[in-house]
């Protein structure tokens, strides 16, 4: 039925795979091999927070040249309603995922130079936002899920890194004040960033959890990404490498390294929740 939508031919049988909240449904087509997402229509869910705000998101990004899924128009819109479903589809994009094993000092470089790109457009989001609750996967909403799971674990407040993770929380949420705002990928992963054969940064994709807020998250999680390398340990003169390169939207944006450090440390309460997956699976559902 969609490919009929979009005037395409399936040319092979579709693979469907579930995820926490979508069904994703990739089909090989005459025109290329498509990508559909079909979400519950929620207006808030696990995976990305708003459904509209990832696909405006794409839109702006693809619209001034950066190489990221473009939604494609179904009838009316960039989205197709069907009872209880909203769906959205895009082509595959040219690039290959970079892998752990592939991490070096010049992929930094390229990851941190292509992150300034896509921070220069973000910061011109000037669409306004208001939402009731915190996007899913903001930082405001990793703190609210860090009070459950303090509440589910009580031990965790005996843990020395624990606590000084949360006071970080409280530090971050001051020091940030003033700082750009725009649109966060929130995931800026080496495995969502894509590279052609000569190692060139080339497009970004997966932006499940794209959010609005401040955008020195990505600066950090990019940075945390790109030089951790086996065995979780952690790179430093990629780390430098990947700051040097991201350093002209840090000064041009009056970024201080106070700003930056504890940005960098309130981040690493993301990922400890992240890590506690079996917990948070339950804890999820209940918001």
């Amino acid at each position: 039925m969609l490919c009929d939508v979009l005037g395409v031919e399936a040319i092979s049988e579709p693979n469907q795979i579930q995820s926490h909240t979508a069904v994703n449904i990739t089909q090989n087509t005459n025109k290329g091999k498509l990508f559909i997402r079909v979400y519950p229509k929620l207006s808030r869910k696990l995976e990305t927070g708003h459904i509209m705000f990832e696909i405006q998101a794409l839109s702006l990004f693809s619209s001034k040249g950066i190489n990221v899924p473009v939604p494609l128009t179904l009838g009316k819109n960039l989205y197709l309603e069907i009872e209880n479903q909203i769906i959205f589809a895009y082509f595959y994009l040219h690039g290959t995922p970079i892998r752990r094993s592939e991490l070096s000092v010049d992929l930094a470089k390229n990851i941190g130079l292509f992150l300034c790109k896509i921070l220069e457009i973000s910061v011109k989001y000037s669409r306004e936002v208001i939402n009731e609750e915190p996007f899913l996967n903001s930082f405001e909403y990793i703190v609210q899920i860090a009070d459950k799971i303090e509440k589910e674990i009580p031990y965790l407040k005996n843990l020395e890194i624990w606590n000084s993770m949360k006071e970080r929380t409280n530090i971050h949420v001051n020091i940030l004040n003033g700082s750009p705002k725009g649109i966060l990928h929130a995931d800026y992963y080496y495995e969502n960033i894509l590279k052609d054969e000569m190692g060139n940064v080339v497009g970004l994709i997966d932006f499940g959890d794209a959010y609005y807020g401040y955008i020195l998250h990505d600066v950090t999680i990019g940075a945390m990404e790109a030089c951790v390398l086996e065995n979780e340990i952690w790179n430093l003169e990629i780390f430098n490498a990947f700051i040097k390169a991201s350093s002209p939207f840090l000064i041009k944006n009056s970024i201080s390294f106070e700003q930056f450090f504890e940005t960098l440390m309130a981040d690493c309460l993301r990922f400890a929740i992240y890590t506690i997956s079996d917990t948070l699976k339950g804890l999820f559902d209940e918001l």
